[in-house]
């Protein structure tokens, strides 16, 4: 989905949901955050560390821990603190955003080059 739609729906979701309850709001946000957060290093790290001549086993292990890290670090401080983040919305979030991932892509039109 395009991030000048994407964007300013989760802000309007995120002030509905912080006049209903601010931890549904707080877990929301944060969900977006970290997956956006994701999405940056994941370019990055796709364009650079897995190009074939710069590969590194410590830099992919690398990569694979921060994932780890920034997606249950949060869900793990939402069952810590459930009156500041809700851990739903939070996982809510992250289900959200692969559903739009998943439908945004299965309408695109690819254009595969089969020479052969």
């Amino acid at each position: 989905m395009n991030n000048k739609i994407k964007v300013p729906l989760i802000i309007l979701v995120a002030v509905g949901l912080f006049l209903y309850a601010p931890p549904l709001a707080w877990g929301w946000l944060l969900g977006f955050l970290c997956l956006g957060i994701l999405a940056q290093v994941r370019e990055r790290f796709y364009s650079t560390v897995l190009d074939g001549e710069h590969f590194k086993v410590a830099s992919y292990i690398g990569y694979i821990l921060f994932v780890f890290v920034i997606l249950w670090l949060p869900l793990g401080l939402a069952f810590f603190f459930p009156k500041v983040i809700s851990a739903y919305s939070l996982a809510a979030s992250y289900i959200i955003d692969r559903f739009l991932l998943f439908v945004s892509g299965a309408f695109k039109k690819e254009v595969v080059d089969a020479a052969s």
